[in-house]
């Protein structure tokens, strides 16, 4: 579950380049870690990477369907890049960024925790660029937990 007291940042703009796959969204928790097996043993072939995190994204949905996920890690440009690869292009935004305290299994508890308890009270709502899960160096692979942040952008509401 995240802690879901916050901290504000802005992010710097970035380029994510990696796998892009289709889920069913009943399914997509059992799917999605074969998915991040899958980018792992490809990883090495993705040019100009930039070292450290990895990040997963929910590229899109489609209403109680299902949703495309992105496993990605930084690049610093999208030239000579393999055929197929996903691209995406994270704005700079301000973000709320909520430590996840438990494993990747359950970071779906989390999500539903800022959408349902800390967005309607925060005087923040959603803002219209990309939201995703941040695997820092602390994160296992091979156990889910450690190393995980959500970053929720948002832009203050009017009052």
């Amino acid at each position: 579950m995240a802690t879901l007291t916050p901290r504000l940042v802005t992010g710097a703009p970035m380029l994510l380049a990696g796998t892009r796959k289709v889920h069913p969204i009943d399914k997509a928790f059992e799917t999605i870690p074969a998915q991040w097996v899958a980018f792992a043993a490809m990883m090495g072939q993705i040019p100009d990477r930039v070292p450290g995190a990895q990040f997963g994204i929910v590229c899109g949905a489609t209403a109680n369907e299902s949703l495309e996920y992105m496993c990605a890690v930084e690049v610093r440009s999208f030239d000579n890049f393999p055929d197929g690869m996903g691209r995406l292009k994270v704005p700079s935004a301000d973000y709320a960024v909520f430590a996840h305290a438990g494993t990747a299994a359950d970071v779906a508890q989390s999500w539903r925790a800022i959408w349902q308890d800390w967005l309607p009270p925060s005087g923040y709502e959603a803002a219209e660029t990309p939201d995703f899960e941040r695997y820092d160096d602390q994160y296992d692979p091979q156990t889910g937990a450690g190393g995980i942040e959500i970053w929720f952008p948002v832009v203050r509401t009017s009052v």
